[in-house]
């Protein structure tokens, strides 16, 4: 039995030990030390902190302040300092800093680095005290990595310049509840790696009556300055809760400082603040004040609006140490005084209005950064496909970030190096990318209006950026403007993993096959199996979005039928087709291509920098590559015993292994026929063809010497389908496992294979099966039709030359005449024309370039004929979606609650009752936990799930959610369960409630994606608001010891008692209950019934 991580090994996990212990010493040393002030270089390095108090660091003593104290350098005059920093990699920005606090009459100051680039440190430029570990820049990248993945294990916001609040603890139904408020929108922001680390992410935004509301507060003008506005919730599971921080965002427009200064003035006269504490301070100190206090009041009306859900004390709605870090000690102290007041209703009413304020945006950064953004773009994009592709906002921002982090933060380094006296790319790291030109430009794409509400929502994609340290906001000035901007993260290149584990696969394979190189077959489907075994095993992250059909990489590359295609753009491919993503590999320098006959690929000379979600990735990718290496044959060379594969059977292992994926891969075959004929079959049958016989054309453009592809397209669709109705994946299993008895480590590959055969195992039920089946027979059908239309056109080829003897005419005439029975003819014209071209053909007319009408004719019946088959490949595909949905998303139907009422026996008498009904749910929760351990097996033999939601199976918890999918009738493996409680009850001689419903209250059944160890669904939150309406009712008062109450919908009391041996007793009235979320409000009717065994 695997043991679970505790919170603290999760949370430190992406360090492994050498790192976490090492950090534990770092920041218990600077503990130690007797000094007035520690300065964190960087609010991460701060958060780092915090994260390591979590886990049982020294707390720091001193005063602990952020870099922004040193443009207050009255508040360190004679004092002891220690500057800490995470990572150092040139060093400028630490010697800027030494040379800054020289300047202040200190007493002392001693730098703390915890590791240092030392392939970009620059010794003479600065030179720590104390330097715990000198790493590789690989090793900072993985270490940069780590730490934003274990400040999302903590729970912990990676930077914030705004008032979080204290860490409240929830319960999962609060937490459920409290992202349902009426007047704020929740969006679920978490990925699959927060699921797995037990992390919520939340951001919500707020409705016209909260927005209203704050409107009146401040005062119009003020107002309308403000761009983003929101809440945010951190929530993680510490066993038993959630503990939650709450941050309020709020960020304003691209204002003069004489603007800005001015709605800060009118927020000190509304909240009775001293303004000469902030008024001359530092433009961003400034900024961020207006940040704190406008935060504060959303903040609060947040707070109220979930006052029913959970009353939390004032006290913590505001963590002032995040104002100690960030302001002076006196305007820290005046803050925190200040949001108190506001949390308690204070302020004045203020009749004078000032004039509207304008958004002047810095002009020369908004240039450069629309520059910049189709630079980027079209970089990072480029020569993924021959066309222009739409693809998502997520994609469009996170390439941004990552090709300005390619583009400028190198050259900013070298530019510290050569000690330039205007650095050009220094500034612009600085300056960053205004958030008003980067969200103009991303709606603007889209066409979707850009106003302030789009805006927002937009954010929810930084948000996520953020968390993962791919994105970086920062106050910037320019021209005496001040606006909130974004510039890349840390070193942290997560586009760049997958980019890793190819060259690393592709390293173990040239190594385990003994031949250098790699053909473009073995390369593509290499990738695939990478991807799928990754992907399945569950070392290669995935970012998984809501939306079902999305099962995506971070790169982007879907997993459909084993063919590789662009989001949002069905490029499909051949199999000696390159993919986007090949060439993408070219493009950076991954892979290297011969441009000799053999056209291998080659690995590139250095292997990408890369940091991975999951520590052994790189070792398993090796690994996996050297399988499969030690397993495959050279082109040149024949199949043997000792090296059994070759291209066309991993063609068969990444296509033909089920039938999801042999009907995804030949459902793509069919667009590639289209297509071709588009581009190349069409001028070839009106006439032209025989004056550009010279050019063939492929999907991709012009490639002279290749074979009909479109042949090529309906042949490799036919063989495929062959390969998969003769079991041929069967054979090939059978001469890998053969393998045996010729590897000396197979004791070490045989795990490997299983993986690898495994991840192409795609089970689907029976209904399932057959409608795949059904439309496998039908992409047969469309084959042949096709297979019909290039005989014809070569049939014509034949006429147009003159030649109508010889056997190749009369195989292919009697093969033309033979298959027109199977063409769908579905129209009159249709019928009209082929006739035509029977009479010709039959009687071996020649058929000559003037008969034009004719060859338009049967253009428009080949064109009809293409348009089905883009539209029949659609329909497979959306069935294969939905599939894809099934075996990642699993829906739950129905659900069966229970809970242990008088738990703590407050309602017995005598000492006796007490300990008996104490023993009693001993035996209840032992007896209940035995049984669903064994359901779960049963019904998982019967091809179902029975999923406990809080708390596994075997867990003590009290009060549990199973949830039933799968299986022939959801509804009645919750009518059994709920029998069995009530028997375990009885016999137990405690009192419990139980509910049984149906999943659908909202209209959707509630689901759970791979990975996630949750359900998800609004069916939650309405839900939880049927328990409070029925937990502790009047009617709990009639049950006595081994009786429980049973409630269910009003409409299944009949479906419960029928076929049942359990008593049951009518409870009147029906109780109804009003559920109210995100402004819909539905009523159920509840019925409760007296059970007992």
């Amino acid at each position: 039995m695997v043991r679970k991580k505790n919170r603290i090994e999760r949370i430190l996990e992406p360090f492994g030990a050498a790192h976490a212990s090492a950090l534990v010493s770092f920041f218990n040393e600077i503990a130690s030390q007797d000094v007035d002030v520690v300065i964190f270089m960087a609010r991460k390095a701060l958060c780092l902190y915090k994260l390591f108090v979590l886990c049982g660091a020294r707390r720091i003593e001193s005063r602990i302040a952020t870099e922004s104290i040193i443009k207050n350098p009255d508040e360190l005059i004679g004092k002891k300092i220690i500057v800490v920093d995470d990572t150092l990699f040139v060093g400028t920005t630490l010697a800027e800093v030494e040379r800054r606090l020289e300047k202040i009459k200190i007493e002392s100051v001693i730098f703390y680095v915890y590791c240092g680039d030392v392939g970009n440190w620059d010794e003479d430029t600065f030179c720590p005290d104390f330097l715990m570990r000198e790493l590789s820049s690989q090793e900072i990248i993985e270490f940069c990595a780590a730490e934003c993945r274990a400040l999302i294990n903590a729970g912990i916001p990676y930077l914030t310049d705004f008032p979080a609040s204290h860490r409240i603890s929830f319960t999962s139904s609060e937490l459920d509840r409290a992202i349902t408020p009426h007047c704020f929108n929740f969006f679920d922001i978490s990925t699959q790696y927060h699921d797995t680390n037990k992390v919520k992410y939340y951001s919500g935004l707020p409705d016209k009556y909260i927005e209203e509301s704050i409107r009146k507060q401040l005062g119009s003008s003020v107002y309308e300055v403000i761009e983003l506005a929101k809440i945010r919730i951190f929530a993680t599971w510490v066993g038993n809760r959630y503990e939650v921080t709450i941050v309020p965002i709020v960020t304003v427009g691209s204002l003069t400082k004489k603007d800005l200064i001015k709605c800060v003035s009118h927020l000190c006269e509304i909240f009775n603040f001293n303004f000469s504490l902030i008024g001359n301070r530092d433009i961003k100190e400034i900024m961020r004040f207006f940040q704190f206090i406008v935060g504060s009041l959303y903040q609060k009306l947040y707070f109220e609006s979930i006052k029913a859900v959970k009353e939390v004390p004032t006290i913590k709605f505001f963590d002032s140490s995040w104002a100690d870090f960030l302001f002076s000690e006196e305007v820290s102290k005046n803050i925190s005084n200040l949001i108190s007041q506001i949390y308690s209703g204070s302020k004045k009413t203020i009749t004078k209005k000032i004039p509207r304020i304008g958004i002047y945006e810095p002009k020369s950064e908004v240039e450069k950064t629309k520059i910049d953004i189709n630079k980027f773009l079209s970089e990072h994009f480029s020569n993924f496909c021959f066309e222009d592709f739409q693809d998502t906002p997520l994609s469009d921002l996170t390439a941004i970030f990552l090709e300005f982090h390619a583009n400028f933060e190198e050259k900013a380094r070298d530019e510290i190096r050569q000690k330039k006296k205007d650095p050009e790319y220094i500034g612009r790291l600085k300056k960053g990318m205004p958030w008003g030109e980067l969200s103009r430009f991303i709606l603007n794409k889209y066409s979707i209006k850009n106003n302030r509400y789009k805006r927002n929502v937009l954010s929810l994609i930084l948000d996520r950026l953020v968390d993962f340290g791919i994105a970086v906001p920062i106050i910037a000035t320019a021209n005496n403007i001040v606006y909130r901007a974004y510039r890349h993260g840390e070193d942290v290149r997560f586009g760049a993993q997958e980019e890793n584990l190819v060259y690393n696969i592709l390293k173990g394979f040239q190594a385990g096959r003994g031949v250098e190189g790699f053909e473009g077959t073995y390369l593509e489907k290499i990738i695939v199996i990478l991807l799928r075994v990754g992907m399945n095993e569950e070392w290669l992250d995935l970012w998984f979005s809501k939306n079902p059909s999305d099962n995506i990489v971070r790169i982007g590359y879907y997993l459909q039928g084993a063919v590789p295609i662009v989001p949002n753009r069905d490029e499909f491919l051949p199999e000696n087709e390159s993919s986007w993503l090949t060439r993408r590999l070219v493009k950076t320098g991954v892979l290297t291509q011969d441009n000799s006959k053999s056209n291998l690929y080659h690995l590139g000379e250095q292997e990408p920098d890369a940091a991975h979600a999951k520590r052994e990735s790189k070792r398993t990718a090796i690994s996996l590559g050297v399988a499969l290496g030690k397993a495959c044959t050279h082109s040149n060379t024949i199949r043997t015993d000792i090296r059994p594969l070759g291209t066309k059977d991993l063609i068969v292992l990444t296509s033909c292994s089920n039938l999801l994926d042999v009907a995804g891969a030949v459902a793509a075959e069919l667009p590639i026929f289209a297509d071709w004929y588009k581009r190349t079959g069409k001028d070839m049958l009106v006439g032209s063809g025989l004056r550009r016989a010279k050019k063939n054309i492929t999907v991709y453009g012009y490639v002279p010497g290749r074979p009909n592809l479109g042949a090529e397209a309906i042949n490799s669709g036919m063989w495929k389908i062959d390969k998969f109705l003769s079991d041929q994946i069967g054979e090939i299993k059978k001469k890998v496992y053969k393998l045996e008895g010729f590897d000396e480590e197979w004791i070490n590959r045989e795990e490997i294979w299983d993986a690898i055969f495994k991840a192409f195992e795609r089970g689907v039920d029976n209904a399932e099966r057959k409608s795949l089946e059904q439309l496998l027979k039908l992409i047969k059908v469309k084959l042949n039709e096709s297979l019909w239309v290039l005989d014809l056109m070569e049939i014509i080829f034949f006429h147009r030359k003159n030649i109508i003897i010889g056997p190749q005419y009369e195989k292919i005439h009697n093969r033309l005449f033979s298959n027109s029975n199977k063409l769908s003819f579905n129209s009159p014209e249709s019928i009209k024309s082929y006739k035509k071209l029977e009479d010709k053909l039959s009687a071996k007319k020649l058929f000559r370039n003037e008969d034009t009408a004719l060859s338009f004719d049967l253009d428009e019946l080949v064109e009809r004929h293409c348009q089905v088959l883009v539209s029949d490949s659609q329909l497979v595909f959306n069935k294969i979606s939905k599939s894809h949905q099934r075996l990642y998303r699993k829906i739950y139907k129905n659900m069966v609650w229970y809970d242990i009422i008088d738990m703590r026996g407050r309602d017995k008498n005598l000492q006796s009752e007490l300990d008996d009904y104490v023993k009693g749910i001993d035996t209840f929760r032992e007896e209940v936990n035995d049984f669903l351990q064994v359901n779960a097996d049963r019904i998982s033999a019967l091809g179902g799930e029975q999923f406990t939601d809080n708390g596994e199976n075997k867990s003590l918890n009290d009060s549990k959610h199973v949830y039933f999918s799968g299986t022939k009738s959801p509804e009645n493996e919750a009518f059994y369960l709920s029998n069995e409680l009530i028997k375990i009850a009885s016999k137990s001689n405690i009192k419990i409630r139980i509910m049984v419903v149906d999943t659908s209250l909202r209209g959707d059944f509630v689901f759970r994606n791979k990975g996630e160890t949750t359900v998800d669904g609004d069916f939650k939150s309405h839900f939880h608001t049927l328990i409070e309406a029925i937990s502790r009712h009047e009617f709990e008062r009639a049950i006595k010891n081994g009786e429980s109450i049973l409630w269910c919908m009003t409409d299944k009391e009949k479906s419960i008692i029928k076929d049942s041996f359990i008593t049951y007793e009518d409870l009147d009235p029906s109780v109804e209950v009003s559920v109210k979320i995100r402004m819909l409000e539905t009523m159920n009717s509840l019925k409760a019934l007296i059970c007992r065994a």
